[in-house]
């Protein structure tokens, strides 16, 4: 038995979202300028002015992890949304292959997750259970899932008792 799919509008993106644009545009961020200055590529070619071991909304552990895969400075997109992403900010971005997107939001989420298990918020103390979703990534493909996942893992994987899932 087949479910036809729905043909229904997609929801309206949230309030906050117009409201994050306007704060990135009164701080004078502009995204594509910050990438032609700081020269091409792609594979981690974008690199910005700032490193990831300056960012004080990153910890030592995911600077660490960041800097053995050969990530030493954060890319333009990097730059503008993680201190966004972890100050709960909704964000949406449109960037090119190989400007740092995927690192942009795993950032944040492996330091959530990092400041929850800190805190003891995962703990298990809500009815016994010790395995928590904190964050569940959606990709549109099953490649682009992998390629997520295989670099979401030592990330996740710098957080004691924290472990990725890839589920295609």
């Amino acid at each position: 038995h087949t479910v036809p799919c729905s043909r229904a509008q997609p929801p309206a993106l949230p309030a906050t979202l117009p409201l994050v644009f306007a704060q990135v545009c009164r701080k004078g961020i502009d995204i594509a300028s910050m990438a032609a200055s700081s020269g091409s590529g792609g594979g981690g070619g974008h690199q910005g002015t700032k490193c990831f071991r300056d960012f004080n909304e990153i910890s030592r552990e995911t600077a660490e992890v960041l800097s053995r895969g050969g990530f030493e400075r954060a890319s333009p997109v990097q730059e503008a949304t993680i201190p966004l992403l972890l100050s709960h900010k909704d964000v949406s971005v449109e960037a090119c292959t190989g400007s740092g997107k995927t690192f942009a939001f795993l950032v944040p989420v492996v330091e959530i997750l990092r400041k929850l298990r800190a805190d003891g918020a995962d703990s298990g103390s809500a009815g016994g259970r010790t395995n928590k979703i904190v964050a569940l990534v959606v990709s549109p493909t099953r490649e682009l899932a992998s390629q997520i996942y295989k670099v979401a893992q030592p990330l996740v994987e710098s957080v004691p008792g924290a472990c990725a899932e890839l589920v295609v």
